[in-house]
């Protein structure tokens, strides 16, 4: 199995899960990449029993938001746009091995100045593995909580304003 993501679309749009074989034969027809699929079935231990995907924003090497996607019933796509679901949880939470990752991840790109992006990850057994990267981390919703959206809309300020002086 593998996922065909267009390059033209966001929100979940245009992906689809298939066979290998019949997503190559998409790829020749329309522009897109094709991902390895990830089978988060079993879960992140003490987190979510199933199907998932955990975002990392991170602004400036300091991740500032982590919370899991969760598919609606039926699907295995966790865009909010598709019907996914969002459940928050603080940094303490989240797996060091998935802290690590995104640790590494960030040193790569500070040679590129601020940094502005999140990571998706997703767990096989106990491993977690990048899905993707995105360049423009969604913003939080205020029906998530007041705290969260402040805190979240003040580092990215805080990220401007340094760049502005630089």
């Amino acid at each position: 199995m593998a996922v065909f993501k267009p390059v033209d679309q966001v929100g979940g749009r245009g992906v689809v899960i298939a066979s290998k074989i019949m997503l190559l034969r998409k790829l020749r027809s329309y522009d897109g990449l094709i991902e390895e699929f990830i089978d988060t079935s079993g879960g992140i231990p003490g987190l979510t029993p199933s199907y998932h995907d955990l975002r990392v924003v991170i602004l400036d090497g300091k991740i500032i938001e982590t919370y899991i996607r969760v598919p609606k019933p039926g699907s295995l796509i966790s865009n909010f746009a598709r019907g996914g679901t969002c459940h928050y949880y603080p940094l303490s939470k989240i797996p060091r091995k998935v802290r690590e990752i995104a640790a590494r991840v960030d040193r790569d790109f500070v040679e590129f100045g601020h940094r502005v992006y999140s990571i998706d990850f997703g767990f096989e057994g106990d491993t977690p593995y990048i899905i993707e990267m995105n360049e423009q981390p969604g913003l939080p919703f205020r029906e998530h909580g007041m705290a969260n959206y402040r805190r979240w809309h003040r580092s990215l300020l805080a990220v401007l304003r340094k760049a502005a002086h630089n």
